[in-house]
């Protein structure tokens, strides 16, 4: 991956970049196998005529059950943070998926309080924005 590096930011953004993909193809991968199994199970034990019901994660770490919960692919929230730009992405991903404060994605980020603020509140105005569109 490292040829994949265009040189135009901080190598800490890049790498926690590809952190926040490799972590979500693994939920991804990780959900869907699961719900593929259960739904075989589901399908072998319920009555005819039953209608499927929807497999929960089992309970455990929190932030790992809500990221596994957002990874259904018919998560229309998913979708439109997928969407949206890289910076933005972020801050909403570690504000509301890794249940980090403000202070916390400033530093991890290596931007100020403020920035994560104002970066916060217009990801929130692009996915009310999204919601609209649909």
């Amino acid at each position: 991956r490292s040829d994949s590096y265009r040189g135009d930011s901080d190598v800490k953004y890049w790498i926690l970049s590809i952190a926040r993909n490799v972590c979500l193809d693994y939920l991804k991968s990780s959900y869907m196998k699961r719900t593929s199994f259960m739904g075989d199970l589901l399908d072998k034990t319920k009555p005819q005529g039953e209608e499927k019901k929807r497999i929960r994660p089992l309970p455990g770490n929190q932030v790992e059950d809500r990221l596994v919960e957002a990874m259904d692919t018919s998560n229309p929230l998913l979708d439109a943070v997928q969407n949206l730009p890289a910076k933005y992405k972020d801050v909403i991903l570690l504000r509301f998926y890794f249940d980090m404060d403000n202070e916390a994605i400033a530093r991890q980020l290596g931007i100020t309080e403020s920035t994560v603020r104002s970066r916060l509140m217009r990801a929130r105005a692009k996915l009310k924005d999204f919601g609209r569109e649909e």
